[in-house]
């Protein structure tokens, strides 16, 4: 052999490629303010936090992030965010699980008359992840970002102006991660990927 062909084929496009991508992206996102959010809840810092649900799957931290934040937040409007984001997160955790655990290859109909790209995990009520839901899922992920930003909001005592035509841009180095365009606070990332900030508890 003499590329790095993988031995099945890859039934995806470059733009369906780019599409898992940016839900990846999205996901990130999500993770990020989970973590940040149930190191606030817990009165800890994020290193601490990351170890003590490290190991953890991605179901398991949700309930954790969900059944404190239910006795946190009083405020209405952040709880009908932070109910919009119970109800969402499960059906796309699953989504995403496919996505990333499961096997990319042609679906085929029960009658063998239609074949498009998905993925296949055996794990889920449904075990199919089509392609032609991502676009669906983009959308939907990314007004779970704005929830989940609003309770950090809530939880910090803080309020982000957003703009559509000029979100913020997450920048970060080794070190600190710079101010980010349009925020009025630095988010912690760097605490995230120091090793020497975990290493140090």
């Amino acid at each position: 052999m003499t590329n790095a062909q993988p031995y099945y084929r890859v039934i995806l496009s470059e733009a369906n490629a780019a599409q898992i991508g940016v839900f990846v992206a999205i996901w990130s996102q999500i993770e990020l303010f989970l973590v940040d959010c149930t190191a606030k809840m817990l009165g800890i810092s994020q290193a601490p936090a990351i170890i003590l649900t490290d190991g953890t799957t991605a179901g398991p931290k949700f309930a954790l992030f969900c059944k404190l934040a239910k006795l946190r937040i009083k405020d209405a409007e952040t709880l009908a965010a932070l109910a919009e984001f119970r109800k969402e997160i499960g059906f796309l955790l699953e989504k995403r699980n496919h996505m990333m655990h499961g096997t990319w290859g042609l679906w085929v109909s029960d009658d063998y008359k239609r074949e498009v790209a998905g993925a296949w995990y055996p794990k889920g009520v449904k075990r199919e992840l089509l392609i032609d839901e991502l676009s669906d899922l983009i959308f939907r992920a990314s007004k779970q970002t704005h929830n989940i930003v609003k309770i950090r909001q809530h939880l910090y005592g803080q309020s982000w102006d957003w703009k559509a035509e000029n979100p913020p841009t997450f920048r970060f180095s080794k070190s600190e991660p710079n101010r980010p365009i349009g925020e009025t606070e630095r988010i912690n990332i760097g605490a995230l990927l120091r090793a020497d900030d975990i290493a140090g508890i």
